[in-house]
């Protein structure tokens, strides 16, 4: 909305009496959850989850009047969490972004919008899949996956229950 502003004010100092009408807008990557939450008059949930790296965080996703979660990736899996360390990148982990969408599903989401954009994981998603899809975390997982190694552990048997009737927009 920052740019949105800006050019409002661009215009007026030219038109003082234009009206300018400014409105969020985001191309389903960082940011989507902010614009749809302002646009729509949303709220927004904190909750702790894991950082690309494993580390604990604060990250927020946005609720929607009528109940529908929009995530962004990068909330819990973005680039901009990620340390300036080399290689770095090749333990990125989207199991935070997995406990983000647990959270939405726990707290009553039928339906689900997820930003993919400004990701910096390098998993294909298996981090998410493993905590996000799973009913309870295994001890096992509580330790945070970093790779497509570690992410054996869960397999199509387990029980996906809280998907069920879960509409999942990305």
């Amino acid at each position: 909305m920052e740019a949105a502003e800006a050019m409002k004010r661009g215009v007026q100092s030219v038109l003082p009496t234009a009206t300018v009408v400014c409105l969020p807008v985001a191309d389903g990557g960082e940011g989507t959850a902010d614009a749809l939450v302002s646009a729509l008059h949303g709220t927004r949930r904190r909750v702790l989850a894991h950082d690309p790296l494993g580390n604990m965080i604060e990250a927020e996703y946005g609720i929607l009047p009528d109940g529908t979660a929009v995530i962004d990736t990068a909330a819990a899996s973005g680039l901009a969490l990620l340390k300036k360390e080399k290689g770095a990148a090749l333990h990125a982990s989207s199991y935070g972004t997995g406990e983000l969408l647990a959270d939405a599903i726990q707290n009553g989401a039928k339906k689900v919008i997820l930003g993919l954009g400004g990701s910096a994981t390098t998993d294909g998603g298996a981090g998410l899949a493993q905590r996000g899809t799973n009913d309870t975390v295994h001890e096992s997982e509580a330790q945070h996956t970093t790779s497509y190694r570690h992410s054996g552990r869960w397999t199509r048997t387990e029980r996906i229950s809280a998907m069920e009737g879960l509409h999942l927009q990305i």
